[in-house]
């Protein structure tokens, strides 16, 4: 393909409509889910209420100084983020909306964006490669709008929602690998970077798109030795810069503990979820008779699309009789590795599937979730499906797309909201008084451990947030070795000696909220009134704030 086609863009109109269709499509798929007030209209009320806290940690960070993993959670652990999920580009990408909206409004306006700014990405994607408008919206559409990212986006996982980088990066690179152009390479390099900063699962499936990418052109484009050597010296250059800028945040992640076997069977992907439709849509529940189901957003949630589906193996044939458009299989080898790796696991013993290789390496081995690869089928899909479009004479382009496009809708527009709210959140009033009493470390009772309410401490760090005051309770995929040693004295009490363990860890004052577990509250209140080691400091509603008091020196 020569130069001029390769920089050949969109037109300013082109590119206006496809993002007015994706914001209609968006507010229709939104508008079950999306109240910018508040935080329970979302099954997974933990995550929502732990991603809204994030997003407003990283937009306050760097007026604090602190380094962005130390935020206040799990105190006083260092790097306390490291055990959950940081959102780095994320939650700066959002800052201005933070600091004039809020994080929970904030929060509901990602939940409306994201899938528009995946769309669009896509279809300058397909663009690249298609040169046509009707062919690169209906990629956009694909990926924007399929079950999978709906659920994902509208259900509240944001850092799971953006794929930008997963197709942008693709684009650069290509331009780069053809034309030499070092220019493209640095863009390529700054928007994987970006995008490997959204969360931990992003930073290891960009690394994988790029190593798919560059090993397919590297072996079906070689080009000539002297064309080859600049390009293998230009990306060992670039793959040393990023390295070296995201070692820092990348080094507490590599030394996460390997999840348990059994648990990441549970989180991958069986491969019927690809093909089954979803209950909560128009063709799933047509097809279940009406059933209703518990939560909408279950593993069926990585369902394909009939018409998707066969309109991307159709895609994939054009792509190999067509040979300047053989190009675009790397798409297809990405999309074979992430569905074998979203498969998981092989059984105990076993040991064979490509994800038990996988994981044996560095970091990696802490991703706890094999079904996240499936984000890659779907990039894959969305290419190919543009392909299918692309194929068809250019006057029936436009026309196919929309007779199908109710289908695509019937496949993948949830239709259905069958869970129970969380409890609306109440900010005790006793985390103002708690900021006046400038804490070392604040610690909130009842803590859960990992009962299957933990969850709830995402709360506690949203009533901290509005001083930032640190806390040892948290929200992650594991919990540290001082919540566990808190949390078993804090049980203990008063056998335990509760004052010497939180002097210990530097907790100075403890909040104690009856109204989600009353009993162990109270034998909390009781076990505390005895202690010379609190200090009953206010009272609001039934929930008690305490002061650690400094201990006694021995008498001589």
């Amino acid at each position: 393909m020569e130069r001029v086609a390769q920089r050949a863009r969109p037109g300013w109109r082109a590119v206006s409509a496809w993002l007015a269709a994706y914001t209609l499509l968006s507010l229709l798929f939104s508008a079950p889910f999306v109240r910018p007030t508040t935080l329970d209209l979302t099954p997974d009320w933990g995550d929502a209420r732990l991603i809204t806290w994030t997003l407003a940690w990283h937009a306050h960070w760097p007026l604090t100084g602190e380094w962005p993993l130390d935020a206040p959670m799990f105190a006083p652990e260092p790097r306390g983020l490291a055990n959950s999920e940081p959102m780095i580009a994320l939650g700066l990408g959002a800052a201005p909306l933070t600091a004039l909206a809020g994080p929970v409004a904030t929060y509901h306006l990602l939940r409306m964006l994201l899938p528009v700014l995946n769309a669009l990405a896509m279809a300058l994607l397909a663009w690249h490669y298609l040169r046509s408008g009707w062919a690169a919206w209906t990629a956009g559409l694909v990926l924007g709008f399929s079950y999978s990212q709906v659920a994902t986006v509208y259900l509240g996982l944001l850092h799971l929602g953006v794929l930008g980088g997963f197709v942008l990066t693709p684009l650069w690179l290509d331009r780069f690998w053809h034309d030499g152009d070092r220019r493209d390479l640095a863009r390529a390099v700054g928007i994987a970077l970006v995008q490997a900063l959204v969360s931990w699962y992003a930073a290891v499936l960009v690394v994988l798109v790029v190593l798919v990418q560059l090993g397919w052109l590297a072996v079906t484009a070689p080009g000539s030795a002297s064309r080859m050597r600049q390009r293998a010296a230009s990306l060992a250059v670039a793959g040393l810069v990023a390295g070296a800028l995201l070692w820092p945040l990348a080094r507490p992640f590599l030394g996460l503990p390997k999840p348990p076997r059994e648990e990441l069977r549970t989180y991958a992907v069986q491969p019927h979820f690809y093909v089954t439709p979803p209950h909560d849509t128009l063709a799933g529940n047509a097809m279940h008779g009406g059933a209703k189901i518990a939560v909408p957003w279950d593993w069926r949630s990585y369902f394909l699309g009939v018409v998707t589906g066969a309109a991307a193996v159709a895609g994939v044939v054009v792509c190999l009789v067509v040979p300047e458009l053989r190009r675009l299989l790397w798409a297809l080898v990405l999309g074979g590795v992430a569905f074998a790796l979203s498969l998981g696991p092989s059984e105990a013993g076993a040991g064979w599937r490509p994800f038990d290789l996988v994981s044996a390496l560095p970091g990696i081995g802490s991703f706890r979730a094999p079904s996240r690869m499936a984000v890659l089928v779907t990039v894959a899909l969305a290419l190919f499906v543009g392909v299918a479009v692309a194929a068809l004479p250019r006057r029936w382009r436009g026309l196919t797309v929309v007779a199908l496009l109710p289908v695509f809708l019937a496949e993948n527009l949830m239709t259905s909201l069958n869970y129970t709210p969380a409890a609306p959140l109440r900010v005790s009033p006793l985390f103002a008084r708690l900021a006046e009493e400038a804490p070392t470390a604040a610690l909130v009772v009842p803590m859960f451990g990992n009962a299957p309410a933990w969850p709830t401490e995402a709360d506690y760090l949203l009533f901290a947030s509005r001083a930032w005051t640190p806390l040892v309770n948290g929200y992650g995929r594991r919990t540290t070795a001082i919540y566990q040693a808190i949390f078993d004295t804090v049980e203990r009490a008063p056998q335990a000696p509760l004052g010497d363990v939180l002097r210990f860890y530097g907790v100075s004052h403890i909040v104690v909220l009856p109204r989600y577990e009353p009993a162990r509250a109270a034998a909390f209140i009781a076990a505390a009134a005895a202690s010379p080691d609190l200090e009953r400091v206010a009272e609001s509603d039934g929930d008690v704030l305490y002061r650690v008091r400094a201990a006694v020196p021995p008498a001589r």
